[in-house]
């Protein structure tokens, strides 16, 4: 008897499930985009233990029929597709026919629905892929889909979700991003029977941008728009001073369907070469409309991933466009309330203030810390406009001569050679070191705030925050919920000066955005994700290349790193010194 056999159908939609579906998230976006082709202007989604309880999603659409409602749960049935030409002119988000049975094979599942115009509405059930007899109830036009238990069945795929707060965040990252993309429809939804977001239908997608990012950085993004014929663009692309670590800013549309294109957003790059910093990313909402013939969606099952038949003609359209805009725009740096640049899209309103009280003294081993407060020139510092040479100051410590050069380098003579110094790189070790040994020691010293600096956060953000607080708790930030979608900070370590902490925060939240998830509770991983937020406050808090420094911090600064272990490299592993032998020097210039 031959070993090759035919998987039994439920068995088939089981594995499919784990292509669509990988977590509660998949659900709500497969409902949702159901929602949307079933022309809906009205979308409320309910969910229940970050969706691994329950999961409803409720609109005013077409509604399905009676007769329609086993085949909505069937395999590969679908209203969007009748011919092989349809799979190559797919103008609804949903088109494969196999999100329904998929859910219902690993899922309690119940729809309601009301046809337009029809007397009664009826509702079915399923269980794991076993669909009972659709039967009449009572119930408004539209569908409402009731999701309960998912996973119940594949107790393997079940364990691999993670806490509530990080599988919401998931559900609220795809929530957004529907609502941006659609304006005129009304979207509500709520968690534990906690409303999270209502939002009114709107005028035009820079009011939801606005909506979900903040005034500043609305009020801060370039418009750009291109018409090259059968390929259209629309953009709201953020100023060079707002970028971030992350390419999650980067928001991409094709027909209204968001995707993740890795040409796009190459493209979006190349437009914004050598006006922002390396590795650095944009704040860009990107929307093109293009004809379903010239894209191919059937390529995964999660359709956020899409090709295109003339991908370089879109490449320079996009890059030039961009490039363009920026070039035409003005791109000055956004200022704050204060009027000082806003180095991001979430500048403080309010400037941060530090008391002297008496825990602001610091030791004499830490004397860097005083002299790095200052927020002007140092004295004896030449005006700018005087030629660099006579800027650069020779001054003698008590073993070396040291020179800063470009503002960014500290040249140490030594006795067989020179050391050149990176004043950024080696403060960040110091600060790395400091934060790490006073969190795992006696604590670390805190400095109030004199006016808290609030802090507006995403819906993912806010998530975050509830899993993070603890570990700012233990680095000696003071943080606590200051109203909806917003946080105070109150006090923060005493070794940050002159730092901006809404752009820290944020920080924070973009460097354990991609990881947090994977993380379980354990000691290790706390341990792993409070040396990621020391590192990310270390080289936020360290001073900057291009500042520049007086004799006294350049030697404070040279003290310190004697103080320090590792002080080789920066918390992210950049080196913080290049060593040059006198014999190295002679040998080069042939002594």
């Amino acid at each position: 008897m031959g070993k090759i056999k035919v998987l039994p159908l439920l068995l088939i939609n089981k594995i499919a499930a784990g292509e669509v579906i990988e977590r509660p998230a998949s659900v709500v976006k497969e409902l949702v985009e159901n929602a949307i082709d079933a022309h809906a202007d009205t979308i409320e989604i309910f969910i229940e233990d970050g969706g691994k309880r329950l999961i409803r999603i409720s609109d005013n659409g077409d509604g399905v029929a009676e007769e329609d409602m086993p085949l909505a749960f069937a395999s590969h049935a679908t209203s969007k597709l009748l011919t092989v030409d349809d799979l190559f002119n797919i103008n609804t988000l949903g088109f494969r026919g196999e999100a329904l049975a998929s859910i219902g094979s690993i899922s309690h599942s119940k729809v309601i629905s009301r046809k337009k115009g029809a007397e009664n509405g009826h509702q079915m059930e399923v269980e794991g892929g076993k669909m009972a007899e659709p039967s009449a109830t009572g119930c408004p036009e539209g569908t409402t889909i009731e999701i309960s238990n998912i996973f119940f069945n594949t107790p393997a795929r079940r364990k691999f979700l993670y806490s509530t707060n990080v599988e919401f965040g998931h559900i609220l990252e795809v929530f957004t991003r529907f609502a941006i993309s659609y304006p005129k429809i009304r979207f509500d939804i709520t968690h534990n029977g906690n409303t999270v977001y209502q939002l009114p239908k709107a005028n035009s997608v820079a009011e939801r941008i606005k909506y979900f990012f903040g005034t500043e950085l609305s009020e801060n993004l370039l418009y750009a728009e291109k018409d090259a014929g059968s390929v259209k663009m629309q953009a709201y692309i953020g100023k060079p001073a707002l970028t971030g670590n992350s390419a999650k800013r980067i928001f991409l549309y094709v027909n209204g369907r968001f995707i993740r294109d890795r040409m796009l957003t190459r493209a979006i790059m190349e437009a914004y070469k050598d006006i922002i910093e390396p590795r650095k990313y944009p704040y860009v909402f990107m929307f093109l409309e293009i004809p379903s013939s010239e894209i191919d969606v059937n390529v995964h099952p999660t359709k956020i991933e899409i090709r295109f038949r003339n991908i370089s003609r879109i490449f320079d359209m996009i890059a030039v466009a961009l490039r363009e805009c920026l070039t035409s725009g003005d791109l000055s740096a956004p200022f704050s309330a204060a009027g000082r640049p806003m180095p991001s899209p979430y500048t403080s309103r309010f400037n941060p203030s530090f008391s002297n009280g008496p825990n602001f003294q610091q030791g004499a081993a830490k004397a860097i810390v005083d002299y790095f407060i200052q927020k002007t020139a140092p004295d004896g510092v030449p005006p700018a406009g005087q030629p660099d040479s006579q800027r650069l100051k020779l001054f003698k410590m008590e073993t070396a001569r040291c020179i800063q050069v470009h503002d960014s380098y500290i040249i140490e003579e030594t006795p067989d050679g020179i050391v050149i110094i990176d004043q950024h790189a080696l403060h960040e070790s110091i600060l790395y070191n400091d934060l790490k040994t006073d969190a795992a020691g006696h604590g670390v010293m805190k400095q109030k705030l004199l006016i808290p600096t609030i802090v507006e956060l995403t819906g993912q953000e806010a998530v975050l925050y509830e899993n993070i607080r603890p570990i700012l708790d233990r680095l000696g930030f003071e943080t606590g919920e200051f109203g909806k979608g917003s946080i105070a900070i109150q006090a923060v370590p005493a070794m940050l000066k002159d730092v901006d902490l809404m752009e820290l925060m944020h920080d924070i939240m973009e460097e354990l955005r991609e990881d947090l998830p994977k993380q379980k509770s354990s000691l290790q991983a706390l341990e792993g994700l409070t040396d990621r937020v020391i590192k990310t406050v270390a080289c936020k808090g360290a001073i900057k290349a291009g500042r520049k420094l007086n004799e006294q911090e350049i030697e404070a600064l040279l003290r310190r790193r004697a103080e320090v272990e590792q002080s080789a490299a920066c918390a992210h592993g950049r080196p913080t010194t290049l060593k040059i032998t006198l014999e190295q020097l002679e040998k080069h210039f042939h002594r």
